[in-house]
């Protein structure tokens, strides 16, 4: 979240510069006073918030949102769109419309790179054995299995099944690693950061 609103914050910068600097636009009020800062950190905070309500901080290791780059756009564009009409509203001609268009594209830019950056790291790493997370199924049916294969194919969510909890043995989930009874003792004699419930009759 810090580094979210890092980024849409600098974006504010990036975007003066290119309008007037690479753009060539013509000066008019002084864009980086303290008053226009602060509103930059102000859209910075409310973006974040807006993310943090739209649940798109927390574990990306079982699942790739695709939809999360629309979310990005969108929250991005109407905060831009927000602003505009803010400044018309306050009858603010001075302030460049291009600078807030830029500063909506620059932030959703940064924000989408630096997820996807970050996911691609991550998960190179977690192929390489590194951040993993070890797990123990409870169950030995059909989804325990299935929960184990999927796993299995897909090592860069680094995810390590340590066995399975049951009181009928099945070799081809792996170790069983005591019965429902036994939960306690076998987190507290494992390392074991979650348990899978994959419960089904047998």
């Amino acid at each position: 979240m810090t580094s979210d609103a890092f980024l849409i914050y600098i974006s504010y910068f990036i975007a003066i510069f290119f309008r007037f600097e690479v753009m060539n636009g013509q000066r008019g009020i002084k864009l980086t006073s303290p008053p226009f800062q602060l509103m930059a950190i102000g859209c910075s905070l409310l973006i974040v918030l807006i993310y943090f309500i739209l649940q798109m901080y927390g574990s990306y290791r079982l699942k790739a949102d695709p939809k999360e780059i629309f979310k990005i756009l969108l929250v991005n564009g109407i905060i831009t769109l927000a602003v505009m009409s803010l400044l018309y509203l306050t009858r603010t001609i001075e302030f460049s419309r291009m600078v807030v268009f830029l500063f909506g594209l620059f932030s959703s830019l940064f924000v989408i790179l630096k997820r996807t950056i970050g996911w691609a790291v991550m998960h190179h790493y977690r192929r390489l054995g590194y951040n993993q997370k070890h797990v123990a199924i409870v169950g030995n049916g059909h989804l325990a299995l299935q929960y184990l294969r999927d796993i299995q194919a897909n090592p860069q969510m680094g995810i390590v099944v340590d066995g399975y909890i049951s009181k009928v043995e099945r070799p081809d989930l792996g170790k069983c690693l005591g019965c429902y009874e036994d939960v306690e003792q076998i987190l507290e004699r494992r390392e074991i950061d979650e348990l899978i419930l994959a419960l089904e009759p047998h």
